[in-house]
C-alpha cells in the first residue's frame, strides 16, 4: 500500500503533487472508499471564518487530518482520502497531526483558465500554503471543472453517491487529467515574481489575513522588494490589487448567489462587512446592495 507520509524537506512541486495523485489512483483502483463530498442542499449559507468559492475545490490528505465543517455537513478527511468541495458550499478547515505525522495536504483550485495546486502545512491549526504551482491551460481546466461538477451532481442525485462505480470512474478521470496538466508543464510559475504573486493572491482571496508580509514570506523575498517589484511592473500597489480582485469576486457572488452582504464580505476575506461596503462602493461607485438591486 502506498505511504501517505513524508517529511518537510522532501516536498517539491510539482513532483509531490504527481506522487500523491498517483498514490490516490492506486487506492481507487484497489477498490478502497476514499472519496468524500459534503451535502449541499438548502441553498447558499456560510458562517464567519468559512471559505466560499464559485468554483469547486479538491483536497487530497497526505498526512495528518482535516476536520471539515460545512453548513449541512461535517466530516474528517484522513490520510489517503480525497474531498471535493462543490462550488457555493461554505467550508471551514481545521488542520491536525495524526499518528506522529504533521499535517500536509494537496489542494487543487480552479480559477479562470488556471489550475492551481499547492501543498499546505499547518499554522496554528489552520492550513497554510507551503509549496504551490499554477498551470494556464484553458481547455484542460475547463474539462477538469466539468468533470468535478459532474461528480458533485452524481453524488447528489444517486443513492450510492460517491460509492457508485460511475463516481469512482469520474474521480479516476479527474486525477488522470490532473496528471496530464502537470506533465504538459504549462506552468506560469517561471514568469516572474509578479505573476507568482497574482497566482497566490487568486488562491487566497477569502483569507482575511492576506497581506504583503505574508505573501512575501511565502515567496521567500522581502515585503519591500515584492511591493516595489509589483508596483513597478503593474503600476498598482499590492493592497489595491487585492481589493480589486476581491471586488470582482464580490460582484460574482452578488450576481449568482443568495448570500447576504455580510456573508459575501466574509467570503471575500473581509472580517468587517462595513469595510467591505466602503471598498466596494469606492471602486464601483455604487453600494453592494444597490449593485444587486440593479441586477434584479
Amino acid at each position: 500500500m502506498p505511504s501517505f507520509e513524508f517529511k518537510d524537506s522532501s516536498v517539491k512541486m510539482p513532483d509531490t503533487a504527481e506522487e500523491f495523485i498517483g498514490k490516490l489512483l492506486y487506492r481507487l483502483r484497489s477498490g478502497e472508499e476514499v472519496l468524500k463530498i459534503p451535502k449541499r442542499e438548502g441553498g447558499d449559507r456560510i458562517s464567519k471564518g468559512m471559505f466560499y468559492h464559485l468554483e469547486p475545490e479538491m483536497f487530497i490528505q497526505i498526512s495528518g487530518y482535516t476536520e471539515f465543517t460545512c453548513p449541512k455537513d461535517s466530516f474528517t478527511l484522513m490520510p489517503g482520502e480525497v474531498c471535493i468541495i462543490p462550488a457555493k458550499v461554505g467550508h471551514h478547515e481545521e488542520a491536525r497531526p495524526f499518528s506522529g505525522f504533521s499535517f500536509y495536504n494537496l489542494v487543487v483550485m480552479i480559477r479562470g483558465v488556471h489550475t492551481m495546486m499547492h501543498i499546505a502545512n499547518s499554522a496554528k491549526g489552520r492550513p497554510h500554503t507551503f509549496k504551490y504551482i499554477s498551470y494556464e491551460t484553458a481547455i484542460n481546466t475547463g474539462r477538469l471543472k466539468t468533470y468535478i461538477e459532474d461528480l458533485c451532481e452524481l453524488a447528489d442525485d444517486t443513492e450510492e453517491g460517491v460509492k457508485s462505480d460511475l463516481a469512482v470512474s469520474l474521480m479516476q478521470a479527474i486525477l488522470n487529467l490532473l496528471l496530464v496538466i502537470i506533465r504538459k508543464k504549462e506552468k506560469v510559475g517561471d514568469a516572474g515574481k509578479v505573476v507568482e504573486c497574482k497566482t497566490l493572491i487568486a488562491g487566497s482571496l477569502g483569507n482575511p489575513t492576506l497581506n504583503v508580509k505574508k505573501l512575501a514570506a511565502r515567496m521567500k523575498c522581502s515585503p519591500d522588494y515584492l511591493s516595489h517589484r509589483f508596483h513597478h511592473e503593474t503600476g498598482t500597489k499590492i493592497t489595491e490589487y487585492i481589493n480589486s480582485q476581491r471586488t470582482e469576486m464580490a460582484k460574482g457572488l452578488l450576481e449568482s448567489s443568495d448570500l447576504s452582504l455580510k456573508e459575501i464580505a466574509w467570503a471575500c476575506g473581509y472580517s468587517d462587512p462595513g469595510y467591505f461596503t466602503r471598498v466596494f462602493t469606492r471602486r464601483m461607485q455604487v453600494s453592494p446592495r444597490a449593485y444587486r438591486k440593479r441586477l434584479s
